[in-house]
């Protein structure tokens, strides 16, 4: 939505049978540098859950010419009300236009968890020979090209008709499937009772670790994690601490007992490891191991995977 909401539209002489195609390049054109990088704009419009039918404009609040930025407007709507919104000095060129040329104007509402109350995502204009585009500053490029390429020849229509559906409804009017939950690639479950099933767990053994090392690998910004067949257990830092002091962790283990140990970066990013260190049996109780970094390399180069022993 946040590309939604910037710039300032020049006005054009188009007569009332002017094409979406010359309204979007008068009234939506993008000023300089072209829109960059935004969401999906089929989203973007399925997303939008209030619509205000506008009939006219406070022209005293008309902002001055040269003039950009976002400032508060009353609209008289459709229904004889009154509101006021909050409304980007691009939307005013095509929306006047709108209103001398018997189009309709609905203003979309921006979602008040991410915007000001009361502020205008975007505005829909729909001429009265029904084709719909979107006036401000590079929405002609943001929205309606690629909701035309992607809606197809009932484009227009399915727009037009967008501020009537009832929210909820949306997305099956735009033909929008839901996209299927992603599943978590089996080597990076991170064995965390707050992100995983209870039914994971329930057949571990949560077991206590005491950790000591030989001396701290690189910079200190190295972490060593344990992990089991089912997932990824806690990290601990492998800096000075865990040389003179030890660290004390926890981990889940299955029946077999066998717990591996791996390095990895200062963000414990599962998804990269550096390498297996080590693996012992914890024969189902808790341990005390000692690491041998003394053949890791200082970039985090491991060459051994036999580093890891149980404290006698």
């Amino acid at each position: 939505m946040a590309v939604l909401l910037a710039g300032c539209a020049t006005p054009a002489a188009l007569s009332s049978e002017a094409s979406a195609a010359q309204l979007g390049a008068a009234f939506g054109a993008c000023s300089a540098g072209g829109p960059g990088e935004g969401g999906s704009p089929i989203e973007a419009v399925a997303a939008t859950k209030d619509w205000v039918a506008a009939a006219a404009l406070n022209t005293g609040q008309r902002p001055d010419s040269g003039v950009t930025g976002t400032r508060d407007v009353e609209v008289q709507t459709v229904s004889g009300g009154k509101e006021t919104v909050r409304l980007h000095s691009s939307f005013w060129p095509g929306i006047e236009w709108a209103f001398n040329n018997d189009a309709k104007v609905w203003l979309a509402m921006a979602d008040p968890e991410y915007w000001e109350q009361g502020t205008v995502g975007y505005v829909l204009v729909e001429t009265a020979g029904g084709e719909v585009f979107f006036p401000g500053e590079c929405l002609d490029e943001i929205l309606r090209i690629p909701l035309h390429d992607e809606l197809g020849p009932e484009s227009d229509k399915l727009l037009a008709g967008l501020p009537l559906v009832e929210p909820g409804k949306v997305r099956d009017y735009l033909g929008i499937e839901d996209a299927a939950p992603e599943e978590q690639h089996p080597d990076r479950v991170i064995l965390n009772p707050d992100d995983v099933d209870a039914a994971v767990l329930e057949p571990l053994t949560l077991i206590g670790i005491y950790l000591k090392t030989s001396g701290e690998i690189g910079d200190g910004t190295f972490t060593i994690c344990t992990r089991i067949p089912a997932g990824w257990n806690e990290c601990v830092m492998a800096d000075e601490k865990s040389t003179l002091d030890g660290w004390n962790f926890n981990a889940y283990i299955d029946d077999s007992g066998e717990l591996e140990f791996w390095l990895l970066n200062g963000d414990a990013d599962v998804s990269q490891p550096f390498g297996k260190i080590g693996e012992v049996n914890t024969r189902g109780k808790g341990i005390e191991v000692f690491v041998d970094t003394s053949t890791i390399g200082v970039d985090g180069t491991v060459t051994n995977d036999d580093l890891v022993t149980l404290a006698d």
